[in-house]
């Protein structure tokens, strides 16, 4: 059974104030917004990477931050997996050597087994046993971001958060990466947050929505319920563009 993921935050970041209560997380939720709203904020928060001044976070029965208890779980103790805008690979190193860093880090021996298990599954899964020898360079922006993606699934997550994952490709790799993508967390037994500006993306990924404006929720559902009845100008421009292309 899928884990759910609770989501209830508020904190200052520069001069933007996050207070956001999600819709519960049990497949895939797409963030949308307009630039400057929080969205990647808010993924740095539940992350633990940014501040939170308030709230309750929490998957499953495992609670990761509560203002209330003063319970704030360190940020590699949180078992997130995060996929960045550019993929977080690192240069100059191979497929195989991104893999066996993001075995080590901050695992402990048995930890690390674990994870070595995990990550052969993953590759094989993902068929990415052909490219283990290629620097990240040499890779295509498709191939970089499955790469991303098995990586941070090596940890055995609880839940996977992506952040504009399909924004750095070119059209054809966007569309081919958006279809594949689809299919595969269709399939993934935790819960996905994703964030994006896309419609195209947003409407094939999303199995609920929720938009995010000004650091606040204003609005969440089917792409069709936000389409029938937007609260917001951005919803309705966001919702009234073409669809794409069945997949």
């Amino acid at each position: 059974m899928t884990d759910v993921v609770s989501v209830q935050l508020r904190g200052r970041v520069g001069a933007l104030t996050i207070d956001v209560t999600l819709p519960p997380v049990t497949r895939t939720l797409v963030v949308i917004g307009p630039n400057g709203a929080g969205k990647s904020t808010l993924l740095s928060m539940l992350l633990g990477v940014k501040p939170v001044q308030a709230g309750r976070v929490s998957i499953g029965a495992e609670v990761l931050f509560d203002s209330t208890t003063g319970v704030s779980v360190p940020v590699e103790e949180r078992r997130l997996a995060w996929v960045p805008q550019d993929s977080g690979l690192i240069p100059q190193r191979t497929v195989q050597q991104n893999f066996d860093f993001a075995v080590r880090c901050g695992a402990t021996e048995t930890a690390r087994e674990q994870r070595r298990q995990h990550a052969a599954r993953v590759i094989d899964q993902l068929d990415l046993g052909r490219l283990l020898n290629r620097e990240v360079t040499t890779l295509s922006g498709g191939e970089r971001q499955r790469v991303a993606l098995a990586r941070a699934l090596c940890i055995g997550p609880r839940a996977l958060s992506m952040d504009e994952p399909l924004a750095a490709l070119d059209v054809t790799s966007r569309r081919e990466m958006r279809t594949f993508l689809a299919g595969w967390l269709e399939q993934l037994p935790i819960p996905t947050l994703i964030v994006s500006h896309d419609a195209d993306d947003a409407r094939v990924l999303g199995q609920h929505l929720a938009v995010l404006e000004a650091g606040r929720l204003t609005q969440h559902g089917t792409w069709s319920e936000l389409a029938a009845a937007p609260a917001s100008n951005f919803v309705r421009e966001f919702t009234s563009a073409p669809p794409v292309a069945p997949r």
